[in-house]
């Protein structure tokens, strides 16, 4: 028999892959003869019927005389005008997602979700299905959508938020605040609705509800007013209104609509020119930001000088509209209100949801966002409230369309031994992304030993963070210190307990990249439980800190002296054949291995020089000694450091320029287990003892 020529088969399945995507059909191709609902099943969620079906089916189907009634209110006069070549598909997933041609022509999509009955919270989810036929059938659970509200700053909206909150002290016992005796040093007081008094800075002298503020200061913030040594006292009798920012503004008038009378903000209550406040106040944003009622996230806009507050995008009639129903129901039940919400192009859509906030790309927000048991979101879209228990948003997206972050999943791991009781989740639940990353600490969906393993949470936490932009580098270490306070407490007392147990490495913060974590994924696949062994024994490590009682505070000076395998080796950066500049260290043996460097170099070897290929490949090509080189040659004095096995990751280390005989970190390698069971760079077996600052 003749071999498949996979190559041309590629190219048929690519032409019909193309033909079902970017063509329509013709009035005389097969469609559905019968009601699409009840072609619904197991195995199928869509179908095709001509528009003379739909009108038909109408008159003994429910779900269909809704259908013809929705889009009726998308496409007013579509159904009546000639019918002649128009069908319609009918998706039925989380929710109704329907789409209009004309025979080859697209005349548009939309969605239908009904309007809670509960609101503003969404109805709950029933444990059994709903019968067919039922009129139930269309009030499903993911698929609803509440009233969206035109002004967040008007007193509906407050009253709206209000009511999550209220709710949420009255039922959801996790969330209450921990220690009911901590306080912070300074408080605004923002006075009430009834008695609209300037704000003014207090001493807080017994326990009191206060919320805190969490928002992007912007490029432009120094002009903005702070608390300071001179002005402090001043600020004790009136924070002058008129030199608030709009953003902190918006944030006392949510404060006044929840009945709150005090408020955290940074820019006010920390002396910001008192070095010793500053740092005493970074060492306690976790237990501030944890014993908060709640945290008032201005997810938008990007900096505080623009309002949180105002008309919400969302409410606005072309981007969803809704009609009471014409059809029978049950007379218990309020009538039946359906939203239809146009669709937006598919990967625009997909791109939407996807896209980080503002305050999502700023490094302090991340441990703003973890810490509180309560948020109440403002992004000038719509208002959302995320607690330990429920995630609510006004349109009801997050129930069938994954979001980009999560909140609470990882948090409530984070402050499991702080938490008075267990999470008991509503439902429904946020919908959720096979890749999210916060997936695995879902209190529902979590997978085995992933919430049970803490340093796997440090390193998430680690890996989200250094996605986001500090304006400081200094803050690298303050700015996620109370995370690191709330990961210690749940590290065993024996590090090596567990199977990978090594406590929070710092490393990291001497690169200004992201960082990811690739040595442990072979262990997460293996059947096996493996056993770290180090290859190196670390003799000392000291380290002066800024807040000398907080082991999270930034560093001021530290070294490391470590005994191990170590490999002299020369650095070579050349372009790849993807044009991608790549990094490759190469020891006396002439064995090469790529390396990732913390920092960019120029190249050193060029495309069309004769050891490009030596050093991509790990050995010389050519047999003539072109690689050779000696200790002399050794101008850079740069060593290699293999820290432990599995990877046999290994440290690229230079001489220090600030401590004599010491070295500095300037990137990380490793070996791939599948190569060989040694990394060849070391094949030398040199021992010596390394000072690395």
């Amino acid at each position: 028999m003749k071999e498949l020529d996979l190559r041309n088969f590629d190219l048929v399945v690519l032409f019909f892959i193309f033909y079902f995507l970017f063509t329509s059909r013709d009035a005389d191709d097969h469609f559905d003869d019968q009601c699409p609902h009840s072609l619904f099943g197991r195995h199928r969620s869509a179908a095709e019927v001509l528009l003379q079906v739909l009108v038909k089916e109408a008159t003994q189907c429910v779900e269909c005389n809704l259908l013809l009634q929705a889009v009726y209110n998308f496409k007013p006069g579509w159904i009546n005008a000639d019918k002649d070549g128009k069908w319609v598909r009918v998706e039925k997933w989380s929710t109704y997602t329907v789409k209009l041609f004309s025979k080859r022509i697209s005349i548009g999509s939309f969605q239908m979700l009904h309007r809670s009955k509960d609101a503003p919270f969404y109805e709950p989810e029933k444990p059994e299905d709903p019968k067919p036929g039922s009129t139930d059938i269309l009030r499903r659970p993911r698929a609803q959508a509440m009233k969206i509200l035109s002004d967040s700053s008007s007193k509906a909206a407050l009253n709206r938020a209000s009511q999550w909150l209220s709710h949420c002290l009255e039922h959801d016992e996790a969330c209450e605040v921990p220690n009911t005796e901590f306080m912070p040093k300074l408080l605004i007081d923002v006075g009430s609705e009834d008695d609209a008094i300037n704000p003014f800075l207090y001493k807080p002298t017994e326990v009191t509800p206060y919320a805190c503020l969490s928002y992007c200061g912007g490029p432009d913030t120094e002009d903005v007013l702070r608390t300071t040594a001179e002005n402090l006292e001043a600020h004790y009798e009136s924070i002058p209104w008129s030199k608030v920012p709009l953003g902190i503004r918006d944030a006392v008038i949510v404060c006044r609509g929840l009945k709150i009378r005090s408020l955290w903000v940074d820019s006010l209550c920390i002396i910001h020119d008192d070095s010793v406040d500053c740092c005493g106040d970074a060492a306690e944003l976790n237990r501030i930001y944890l014993h908060s009622r709640l945290s008032i996230a201005a997810l938008e806009p990007a900096k505080c000088k623009s309002r949180l507050l105002g008309p919400q995008k969302f409410a606005h009639p072309a981007w969803q509209s809704c009609f009471t129903a014409g059809i029978p129901l049950n007379p218990k039940e309020p009538p039946l209100e359906v939203f239809v919400r146009p669709r937006l192009e598919e990967n625009a859509e997909y791109k939407e949801d996807l896209s980080r906030s503002s305050l999502d790309k700023r490094g302090w927000s991340l441990q703003e966002s973890l810490i509180p048991t309560r948020r109440l979101c403002f992004n000038g879209n719509e208002m959302i409230w995320q607690c330990l228990c429920r995630t609510i948003c006004e349109c009801g997206h997050i129930l069938w369309k994954p979001q980009s972050s999560g909140f609470g999943r990882l948090g409530t791991h984070l402050k499991l031994k702080r938490l008075k009781a267990d999470v008991v989740l509503s439902r429904p639940q946020p919908a959720w992304h096979t890749f999210h990353k916060y997936d695995r600490y879902d209190y529902v969906r979590s997978c085995p030993g992933y919430p049970q393993n803490p340093y796997k949470r440090w390193r998430d936490i680690v890996v989200e963070y250094t996605k986001r932009d500090l304006i400081l580098r200094k803050d690298k270490l303050n700015a996620v210190s109370g995370l690191a306070m709330l990961a210690r407490e749940g590290l065993p007392d024996d590090p090596l307990s567990q199977g990978d147990g090594h406590p929070e490495d710092w490393s990291w913060a001497s690169v200004n990249a992201p960082v990811t974590y690739k040595f442990d994924e072979p262990v997460d696949i293996w059947k096996h439980t493996p056993h770290l062994i180090e290859c190196v024994k670390v003799e000392s490590v000291t380290c002066l800190r800024e807040v000398a009682n907080d082991e999270t505070s930034s560093v001021v000076s530290g070294e490391a002296i470590l005994t191990g395998l170590v490999s002299r080796v020369k650095l070579a950066v050349m372009l790849d054949s993807g044009g991608m500049a790549r990094a490759y260290v190469r020891s006396a043996n002439l064995r090469s291995y790529k390396v990732k460097l913390d920092r960019p170099r120029s190249l050193t070897i060029f495309s069309r020089e004769r050891q490009r290929d030596c050093w991509m490949k790990g050995a010389c090509q050519h047999g003539d000694d072109c690689c050779k080189w000696t200790m002399e040659e050794h101008d850079e004095k740069l060593i290699c450091l293999v820290l432990f096995t599995w990877t046999a990751p290994f440290l690229l280390l230079k001489p220090s320029t600030s401590v004599d005989g010491a070295f500095e970190r300037i990137g990380i390698g490793h070996h791939a287990y599948w190569e060989s069971e040694k990394c060849q760079l070391f094949e030398d077996e040199e021992f010596a003892t390394v000072k690395i600052v």
